[in-house]
């Protein structure tokens, strides 16, 4: 959601930030070509998180994650990972966002400010900050984010740690190689939730 939460956004382009981020889908492609923000004499991207929480909290949306994920957020709050699923996951519809049907997202608790991510806690700080997910670790370097100038102003009206003077400069480089590294891990959460997906159709099936 964003001022509030992360969605997982479709296909196509149904951007929006007014309520949730919406994580980068692998149905947007590369586009070849150097990027906008590379271009010689362009200002370089920048963004330093101010602990908002306005991402983690709004819209009802999804924030997928992967097993080893999963793993790492359990060992961060103290659980084994089955009370981790069991108590702040659920496998929730992909459809339009990813191959697979369903995928396991993180749940939403209700709140003044819309829905709240599960691990938003006092003072609206994420409790597994440090083993958050990648859809979360990589805001706001999302494909349909950067893809243009002006998606990247949409993001800055509504995202304070874009706005910010003192943010930290991201470099063409880092900005690939993060757009990459999200290419290969959606790659890997469609792989897990189709892997799943056959698991729960040959449990059916008995």
């Amino acid at each position: 959601m964003l001022p509030a939460r992360l969605r997982v956004m479709n296909a196509l382009f149904s951007l929006r930030l007014s309520s949730r981020l919406c994580a980068p889908p692998t149905a947007v492609s590369c586009t070849a070509g150097t990027p906008w923000y590379a271009d010689e004499g362009a200002p370089a991207l920048t963004f330093s998180c101010t602990a908002c929480g306005g991402c983690c909290s709004g819209e009802s949306g999804l924030v997928l994650f992967s097993r080893n994920e999963a793993a790492r957020m359990a060992a961060k709050l103290g659980l084994s990972t089955g009370a981790f699923y069991e108590t702040y996951a659920h496998r929730a519809s992909t459809q339009g966002t990813i191959k697979a049907k369903r995928a396991w997202s993180l749940k939403e608790v209700p709140s003044k400010h819309g829905l709240d991510c599960a691990l938003l806690g006092a003072g609206r700080k994420c409790r597994v900050y440090d083993a958050r997910p990648m859809q979360c670790s990589t805001y706001p370097l999302w494909r349909e984010n950067v893809a243009t100038e002006e998606s990247w102003e949409e993001v800055k009206r509504e995202c304070p740690g874009v706005r910010r003077r003192d943010g930290r400069p991201l470099s063409a480089e880092h900005i690939a190689r993060t757009l990459e590294e999200l290419d290969a891990y959606w790659e890997s959460i469609e792989g897990e939730a189709a892997e799943d997906e056959a698991g729960y159709q040959r449990e059916r099936e008995r």
